[in-house]
């Protein structure tokens, strides 16, 4: 009898560990609320101060030509792209590695660098796509722009609300915090 709770205890415990939660299938809309000098411009969260102007919105699917991209979009990957200009007159430094996607499911996100890529064995479709995403320091001198695709695992299942939060932004030898509100929207059943 003790042998058999002990078996259908581990039995338990391996099930529960092997599980992943179901991917939600839909696309993160900005949300029209949010921090001091944010906005909503075309379809896109805009944070703007004294520093920088920051643009993120979600690619979605049939947007992106890239196979590799193309792929993990049919996988329900969160791909964000992000443009950031630098408004300051110090050089501002974003740390891809400081960003990540949060929700209301208890999801944290980092997004991919190059290394994980690795894990789709594509290495063809990576090569293609290597300067396209954010994977290492971006260093913007006054007046300089940047625009790249950060990419994420996909969100878990019941997923209403998520941020996109970037910890530390440098400008110079200071740093700002930088919140991009976001609702999710379930994909239309077809």
């Amino acid at each position: 009898m003790r042998l058999k709770n002990i078996i259908l205890i581990f039995a338990i415990f391996a099930a529960a560990y092997g599980c992943k939660p179901t991917p939600k299938v839909g696309y993160l809309i900005p949300d029209s609320k949010g921090p001091k000098g944010y906005e909503v411009v075309a379809g896109s969260g805009v944070v703007e101060n004294e520093f920088v102007r920051m643009t993120a919105s979600q690619v979605r699917k049939n947007e992106e030509t890239a196979s590799l991209l193309s792929s993990l979009l049919e996988k329900n990957y969160i791909i964000i792209d992000l443009s950031i200009e630098n408004l300051s007159d110090k050089t501002v430094i974003f740390k891809p590695n400081l960003t990540a996607i949060n929700n209301d499911a208890y999801d944290f996100l980092r997004p991919l660098d190059y290394t994980d890529m690795y894990d789709f064995k594509d290495m063809e479709g990576l090569e293609a796509i290597k300067n396209r995403f954010y994977d290492l320091d971006t260093m913007l001198k006054p007046g300089q722009k940047s625009k790249k695709l950060l990419v994420f695992r996909p969100l878990s299942k019941n997923v209403k609300k998520a941020v996109l939060q970037i910890d530390d932004l440098y400008i110079g030898t200071d740093y700002i915090k930088i919140t991009f509100p976001f609702v999710f929207k379930p994909e239309a059943e077809g």
